[in-house]
């Protein structure tokens, strides 16, 4: 009888582990901000549509082209739904992050913190904190106006410039059409002067006048 319960006690305990290890990605997902769980839910996103990515290989390195001509710091893609603006944009995303470069990704109206400028600015601040290892950004103190989202945005990309000019950040949004908000037509989230590491690759319906 003794032996029969260490065994059921040592299956009890085998199969605990594997619940745990299950579960343990879920869980480890469950203590990142909503700035981190955002922006992997963009990357899964993304990654799903450069799967699928196929053609228009010569449209993508006019595309590199552009981004790489240090006077280009908007680019945005036009086309019907279904066209495949999404894919391209999708693919350059994660070649360049590949290649090592600061990618951001943004899919607008993705999730229920990817609708707006202002969520599009907290998420932005996020990253440049992370990336700048800024102490001054304090998750409980977070910027919920556009005013303060965008001086404060415009802040890290200058300490951004300033530190890593050798490197470059893409900011990539996805579905423009579907962002709602303060300065989306006129890109007014963006610096008055945006700095030369730094690019926006965008793309959106035929429709939207961006």
């Amino acid at each position: 009888a003794n032996d029969y319960m260490t065994g059921v006690d040592e299956f009890c305990e085998m199969v605990l582990a594997d619940i745990q290890a299950l579960f343990a990605e879920q869980w480890c997902e469950d203590n990142r901000s909503w700035q981190e769980r955002s922006m992997l839910s963009s990357w899964l996103y993304l990654e799903n549509k450069a799967a699928h990515f196929s053609a228009l290989y010569n449209l993508c390195e006019q595309m590199k082209q552009r981004i790489s001509d240090k006077s280009t710091r908007i680019l945005i893609l036009k086309g019907e739904s279904g066209s495949g603006k999404s894919t391209i944009v999708a693919k350059l995303a994660c070649d360049y992050r590949e290649c090592g470069y600061d990618v951001f990704p943004f899919v607008c109206g993705e999730n229920d913190r990817s609708g707006t400028t202002v969520d599009l600015l907290q998420q932005l601040c996020f990253y440049l904190s992370q990336k700048l290892a800024d102490s001054r950004e304090d998750s409980s103190e977070e910027v919920v106006t556009f005013t303060d989202c965008r001086r404060k945005f415009i802040r890290l990309c200058t300490e951004y410039s300033e530190r890593f000019p050798e490197r470059k950040l893409i900011i990539v949004l996805d579905g423009m059409e579907l962002l709602q908000g303060i300065g989306v037509l006129g890109f007014d989230w963006l610096p008055d002067v945006i700095p030369e590491n730094i690019s926006v690759l965008s793309c959106c319906t035929s429709d939207f006048s961006v």
